[in-house]
């Protein structure tokens, strides 16, 4: 989880959090499935939407594609996709009321 959270902004895949920890990619999912409850690239997911729902409540002038680079999604479209998944609603839908948190 802590690797996860300091790489977050990067590309990373299974086999990259894998090697790092020196364990096979099975037995990385396997345990930390059991410990979290999800995947590590779920949780990996989460945590990059934490961060552009951040970024978009603390910077409402950022470009939503700027949003998506900024947390490790290299395709602004996935991005919006496993936005709209979790939050059920779209980033540009979202960000007129993060503007408004402020």
């Amino acid at each position: 989880m802590e690797l996860i959270g300091q790489n977050y902004s990067r590309p990373m895949a299974l086999g990259d959090l894998s090697r790092r920890v020196s364990v096979s990619p099975s037995k990385l999912g396997h345990a930390f499935k059991e410990r979290m409850g999800i995947s590590p690239i779920e949780y990996l997911i989460n945590v990059r939407l934490s961060k552009a729902v951040s970024l978009m409540e603390s910077n409402g002038s950022m470009k939503l594609a700027a949003v998506a680079r900024s947390c490790g999604f290299s395709d602004p479209r996935y991005f919006a996709r496993a936005f709209r998944k979790r939050f059920h609603c779209t980033p540009s839908e979202y960000a007129p009321h993060a503007a408004r948190a402020e």
